[in-house]
């Protein structure tokens, strides 16, 4: 009986992970809620779920916040530049393909936004870890995100699986909508901090 209320007990460990996956979570939609603040809210959301491969007893409020406030400025202006030209991107691929036909266009948007999304994909991350301007951490999410573009397919991977799930299954979102509402954006967000773990780790244990 004294195993079941121990710390280390599997059930208490879940139950405590689980409750960290519902607090990030619904920071990260409340924050995000005001849409051009997505960009800030992903970065302190990263960057928890970062600390929590790091240390098993993450204070995530404080964090949270701590990081969302500290970034807000640099992680909005990225978010908007990148949003606006990914945005324009996708505009270009459905007007060549549905109204002019053009596929040189087509394939040169397809290109740009294969560009944007792989920098975009390490961007926030490296906003919330390191220390630079802004023109930097762009350079540098380029940098990363071709240099590891094993690891950047799958990323992408873990995020289209749930989404092409939810649109290939009529109905699923109906069933399993409120689990993703309660954690299952904090889930996907942990399992992503893991790979920029693994590839940070290389990178710094490079610079040494």
């Amino acid at each position: 009986m004294s195993k079941f209320f121990s710390a280390d007990n599997p059930f208490n460990r879940f139950m405590y992970k689980l409750g960290c996956f519902i607090l990030v979570n619904i920071y990260f939609l409340v924050c995000s809620i005001p849409v051009v603040t997505i960009g800030a809210s992903l970065t302190a959301a990263n960057f928890v779920c970062y600390k929590m491969k790091e240390e098993p007893d993450v204070k995530i409020t404080s964090v949270f916040f701590r990081t969302f406030a500290l970034n807000f400025l640099n992680s909005t202006l990225v978010w908007i530049i990148f949003a606006g030209i990914m945005s324009a991107l996708v505009y270009g691929i459905v007007w060549s393909v549905s109204i002019s036909g053009n596929m040189a266009v087509c394939v040169a948007c397809a290109i740009g936004a294969i560009i944007v999304g792989a920098c975009g994909t390490y961007v926030f991350m490296l906003i919330a870890r390191y220390k630079n301007t802004i023109m930097t951490q762009i350079l540098n999410g380029f940098k990363v995100g071709f240099a590891n573009l094993a690891w950047t397919l799958l990323i992408w991977l873990v995020w289209a699986v749930p989404i092409l799930a939810f649109l290939s299954v009529p109905g699923l979102l109906i069933y399993v909508g409120w689990i993703w509402l309660l954690c299952g954006f904090a889930v996907l967000i942990y399992v992503t901090a893991g790979i920029y773990k693994h590839i940070f780790y290389k990178l710094e244990k490079k610079e040494d």
